[in-house]
């Protein structure tokens, strides 16, 4: 269990987004106008690719020889999803 003291030092010092996340948080905006709906994959800190479906854009980045546990992906939504689980 962490002390009170790394806690606070953890939360004075987050630690640094990996640099797809980091790309991905700065760009957000851009990404969104131009990607609307689509699923974009950033790899090495750029843009990789972008597709309909997440199945299209992992084959593209395969054939394109990106690795794919190696890359960012998402699901540029210009509306949330709103999920109703049930209770158990």
């Amino acid at each position: 269990m962490a002390s009170r003291q790394e806690i606070l030092e953890a939360i004075r010092n987050p630690p640094k987004l990996p640099p797809d996340v980091e790309y991905y948080e700065t760009h957000y905006e851009e990404l969104l106008e131009k990607y609307p709906n689509q699923w974009i994959a950033i790899s090495d800190a750029r843009l990789a690719g972008v597709a309909d479906s997440s199945t299209e854009l992992i084959a593209k980045m395969r054939d394109a020889g990106v690795p794919t546990n190696r890359m960012f992906m998402y699901h540029m939504e210009t509306e949330p999803t709103i999920w109703i689980l049930p209770t158990l």
